[in-house]
């Protein structure tokens, strides 16, 4: 069917000037379900959270433990349950100065070198008695067996691993993958170890042990932050993007940016560390190890661990999906994060359960200084 042209004056179907009136109405209804598409978006978001926390606490009451990995904020020299050995810290600053260091933004804490100059810091006397730690591993078989498997050696390599690793002071707090002693086997937990705690360090700067329990400590789980439930009491000055983790082996921070390394930059392991030194505020040097007099006949195959640290501080994994799983991650075996912690920290800006943020604190990945050298 034609239908007649429509007469000069009139104005054409979606060309002619609209009533005021009209037109109004027409822009009213677009902000209305632009609002409406907004309160919806964000009613579904809460929705899941609600769902989430909810269904949390029903897999909480029936098995005891929570669909929501935790992340443990660990006090300073704080031993905390099931240790594995009795304190052998020396040093007691629970607030050491804090040096700025060059890192990166990453996954909504700091990433840093190891081997920073400035990132760990010294009394000027040893942080930890290594000799000590080694006694009270040796007079406890099935411990130290459990703490030789957390760092991958045998438990007669154990004396000669210690005499690998420094004692340092940390200047900020750090992420790292803890062990408690419990049923005669390390059981792993994500934490934070507060700015001030004394602890072990591989040649890589990749913390190692607590000294104020003896736990054995590996790298951190490869997850973002904001999907964690953080338990335990904050201190003062904690925030999130105070929060600093040691990278993996396969990268590294430059110019305030994560890139991946070359085969030639992990196979370079410092004879030295660079510390700060918390009296003064200066840089000094610290040898690697050797703080202990050993046996003259080292056991049979006993690897060279300095040369191995920059190898053995890759994300971790775990042998069962329930152990993955507590830890923020996909499955056993696998070092991906988990997509329900990846999706909650993107639904929550990274932010951690009951964690501050402090608005002051650079997250952009600004350019750093380290403290002054006078030596």
């Amino acid at each position: 069917m034609t239908y007649p042209p429509i007469p000069p004056g009139i104005p054409q179907p979606g060309h002619g000037p609209m009533d005021p009136t009209t037109a109004a109405l027409a822009i009213e209804r677009r902000r209305s379900s632009r609002r409406l598409t907004i309160i919806l978006a964000a009613t579904v978001v809460v929705l899941a959270m609600i769902l989430a926390v909810a269904a949390n606490q029903v897999f909480f009451a029936k098995t005891g433990k929570s669909l929501i990995p935790g992340l443990t904020l660990r006090a300073a020299n704080d031993a905390g349950p099931d240790p594995f050995t009795q304190p052998v810290t020396l040093v007691n600053r629970a607030q050491p100065v804090r040096p700025a260091v060059q890192s990166a933004p990453g996954n909504g804490v700091r990433l840093v070198n190891g081997t920073t100059p400035g990132f760990y810091g010294t009394t000027g006397t040893a942080a930890c008695d290594t000799a000590s730690l080694g006694n009270q591993l040796a007079a406890d078989p099935a411990a130290a067996r459990a703490w030789a498997s957390v760092q991958g050696i045998r438990t007669v390599d154990i004396p000669w691993y210690l005499n690998s690793l420094s004692p340092v002071v940390l200047t900020a707090d750090t992420w790292v993958t803890n062990h408690a002693y419990r049923g005669g086997g390390a059981s792993p937990f994500q934490a934070v170890l507060q700015a001030g705690t004394a602890v072990f360090v591989d040649a890589a700067g990749v913390p190692r042990v607590v000294c104020a329990c003896g736990n054995p400590l590996r790298p951190p789980a490869a997850a973002p932050i904001g999907g964690y439930r953080v338990t335990g009491d904050p201190w003062p000055d904690y925030t999130v993007n105070n929060i600093h983790r040691v990278t993996y082996n396969n990268t590294y921070v430059t110019n305030n940016t994560t890139v991946e390394a070359t085969p030639e930059q992990t196979t370079v392991v410092a004879p030295t560390l660079t510390l700060t030194d918390l009296n003064v505020n200066q840089l000094v040097d610290q040898v690697v190890g050797d703080t202990i007099v050993l046996p003259d006949t080292p056991p049979p195959g006993l690897p060279d661990f300095r040369s191995q640290a920059l190898q053995n501080n890759a994300a971790p994994s775990f042998e069962s999906d329930e152990a993955a799983q507590e830890q923020g991650l996909a499955g056993a075996g696998d070092t991906a994060a988990a997509p329900a912690v990846t999706e909650r920290a993107e639904s929550n800006g990274n932010n951690p359960e009951n964690t501050p943020v402090d608005p002051n604190t650079p997250t952009s990945g600004a350019p750093d200084t380290a403290p002054t050298d006078a030596r």
